[in-house]
């Protein structure tokens, strides 16, 4: 009960009325405040083999999320339907005799979406009251992918590849105002059309069975979703059109390395430069919440480390050990961010400011064991710890939230493959 919690427990105000005037406390527990979605996934895939060299494989999914979330004192709820659509074809031949395998893929994809949020009222269940918001809308992208794989020399490849995608997302959001002379209602459409390309290529060098040694120069690009054009700068609602795709060309250099049977490291380190890259951040307090703006100018370097280790082959064939680790260093080139109240205005430069929300320092070990033989063949489980580091939350590099270490226990069960179609059944807790 919220009158009588200790100090410090958390609780929600909730409009007795469900629309306007007074509110009363209560604890999430008696609200009923939870997270109850439900999501539905069905897929199709067909695959067929022209001849001993050229493969065609298509798939379609069909996602539906049904979101139900009282996490708060409004209700977000409302069906997002996905579908996806793939069709692509690998060709194997040789190309001065060394081979070459060529892809070329499709795909489209489209998302029908409705969403409301309400006003929750205090008479537990997550109760709801009048209908705060509404939004309707759609996002489709359509995109090609063609690659070329040349294995040029003994040890040497070199690949190369194109990709592309066209999106429009369309959607319109309705907000509702209460009060007891005057019902208000506004809408805010937005509509975008965006095109992006991004060529990439890579160098792979295998001077032996132990080692192999990568470089790649790649280009990537990200579209805004529907739900960042509607929140502007200011924290409010309204018609934040103007964003523009984010765009990066990216280096990698690394290495795998096999020094024996029962390991196996591996070393990656990136170099990304981020032109309108897409960030997220609160506009401040009593503001409707986080709005998405474009970074000039941003640039992102870090390493990637791996190691997958079986520490007792003969005795415990099963067991092995997986270690990862990331750096991950993202800074602001070029931002200048102005921040406004009802009476000033000022313009801060975050050049060399760390980019929020990005967890600098990430590690992750799992230990499993998979029961290879025997009665209990496919049986198997691990446990996990993961550690994150703490990290900035607001662009002017003042406040942090706090790192953490998570431990994770699973337990799976994988029929072997005499099982015949229960072969493909995959269990696990």
């Amino acid at each position: 009960n919220a009158s009588s919690a200790a100090t410090g427990c958390a609780s929600v105000n909730l409009l007795v009325n469900g629309r306007y005037g007074a509110k009363v406390a209560m604890s999430p527990e008696e609200a009923g405040l939870g997270r109850f979605d439900r999501r539905t996934v069905v897929g199709l895939r067909w695959e067929h083999d022209f001849n001993s060299h050229t493969t065609w494989r298509n798939q379609f999914t069909y996602d539906q999320r049904h979101i139900d979330q009282p996490t708060s004192p409004m209700a977000y709820v409302g069906p997002y339907n996905s579908y996806n659509v793939s069709s692509d074809i690998t060709n194997h031949v040789q190309l001065a005799g060394r081979a070459l395998e060529t892809f070329a893929g499709v795909n489209f994809d489209y998302l029908d979406f409705g969403s409301q949020t309400y006003n929750i009222m205090p008479l537990g269940g997550a109760t709801r009251g009048a209908m705060n918001s509404e939004s309707y809308g759609h996002q489709w992208n359509l995109g090609a992918r063609f690659q070329e794989d040349w294995h040029f020399a003994p040890d040497w490849h070199i690949v190369a590849g194109l990709g592309g995608t066209y999106s429009d997302i369309g959607a319109t959001e309705t907000l509702y105002g209460y009060s007891a002379t005057l019902n208000t209602q506004r809408a805010i459409t937005a509509n975008r059309f965006y095109f992006n390309l991004a060529p990439e290529g890579a160098l792979i060098y295998t001077p032996s069975k132990d080692w192999t040694l990568h470089t790649r120069v790649g280009t990537a690009y990200g579209t805004p979703s529907s739900s960042n054009l509607f929140i502007t700068p200011q924290g409010e609602y309204g018609n934040n059109t103007q964003l523009k795709s984010q765009t990066s060309v990216g280096i990698d250099l690394g290495a795998d390395w096999h020094p024996s049977s029962t390991i196996s490291i591996q070393a990656t380190g990136f170099y990304e430069f981020y032109k309108n890259e897409l960030v997220s951040q609160s506009a401040g307090v009593n503001t409707v919440g986080s709005y998405t703006f474009n970074a000039p100018a941003s640039e992102h370097r870090g390493v990637v480390l791996g190691v997958a280790w079986k520490p007792l082959p003969k005795m415990l064939p099963g067991g092995r050990v997986k270690l990862s680790y990331t750096y991950d260093n993202q800074i602001y080139t070029n931002y200048t961010e102005v921040l406004s109240n009802s009476t000033l205005s000022h313009s801060f430069s975050r050049k060399g400011h760390y980019i929020p929300g990005v967890i600098p320092n990430f590690l992750n070990a799992r230990f499993l064991y998979d029961q290879p033989d025997g009665l209990l063949e496919g049986l198997g489980g691990y446990a996990e710890v993961t550690w994150r580091d703490s990290y900035w939350l607001d662009n002017a590099n003042r406040l942090k939230a706090p790192g953490y270490a998570l431990l994770n226990l699973e337990i799976h069960y994988d029929p072997p493959a005499r099982f015949g179609w229960a072969h493909r059944l995959h269990w696990y807790f």
